[in-house]
């Protein structure tokens, strides 16, 4: 089955499996990809679409049925609630040019377990990763400065952080409920830890906070069990 738009063409090439090409249009695509959304299993390949640098605002919102999907090259922006709500996504790659995940961008991907955020990001919206409750690990690139509040609030699984960049604010709750995290590894310094940041990290066992600390918010690191001891720098006012 094929479909073609005055632009683009999406071909169905299985019961649950949708390649897309040809010219991107915003407005021609959320038309096109609003076709999908009762598709069971989704599988979905926009490699071939051309000229394509940004998934629209809640583009994919509530595909409940949205299992895989491929990512073209030319992608820089992942807009707010663009994954919204896809419980049954499994499976995404972020390509290298993307510099920007939106708000709320990947909030309740449920199933999604690992997801490799490319060096180019400086940006994650609030409630980025919201309840990806699945995700195990997750490295953050260096041109990320702002971790912004609930990026990863309830990733139950989330069990190790990596934060390649100097860091000038981790914002309130940014991973609250994290509960099986056990160790946070900051490669450059962070400067400010706002309230709750780290509330009911229930498995927290090793922080490496280093000189350049300056303020640590309210209840910041309460019900951290495993947390047994907690040096803090000489920075911290």
């Amino acid at each position: 089955l094929k479909v073609l738009y005055e632009a683009a063409t999406m071909e169905q090439k299985f019961d649950n499996v949708i390649n897309v090409s040809g010219n991107y249009n915003e407005v021609t695509f959320k038309d096109m990809v609003k076709l999908l959304k009762n598709t069971k299993n989704l599988v979905l390949d926009l490699s071939n679409i051309t000229g394509m640098t940004k998934i629209p605002d809640e583009a994919f919102s509530n595909y409940y049925e949205l299992k895989k999907v491929v990512l073209p090259t030319s992608l820089e922006n992942i807009s707010k609630k663009a994954f919204w709500g896809c419980e049954k996504l499994e499976s995404l790659n972020i390509p290298e040019n993307v510099s920007v995940i939106g708000p709320s961008a990947f909030w309740s991907a449920s199933k999604l377990e690992s997801i490799i955020i490319p060096e180019n990001v400086s940006v994650i919206g609030p409630y980025g990763f919201s309840g990806a409750s699945k995700l195990e690990s997750i490295i953050i690139p260096k041109n990320v400065s702002i971790i912004e509040e609930r990026t990863f609030y309830e990733c139950k699984n989330l069990a190790s952080v990596e934060i390649k960049g100097n860091i000038e604010i981790i914002k309130e709750s940014a991973f609250r409920d994290c509960e099986n995290l056990k160790t946070v590894k900051f490669n450059g310094y962070v400067k400010n830890i706002d309230g709750y940041a780290f509330f009911n990290c229930k498995a927290l066992k090793s922080i490496n906070l280093k000189e350049g600390l300056e303020k640590i918010g309210d209840r910041a690191f309460v019900n951290c069990k495993e947390l047994t001891s907690l040096k803090l720098p000489s920075t911290v006012k």
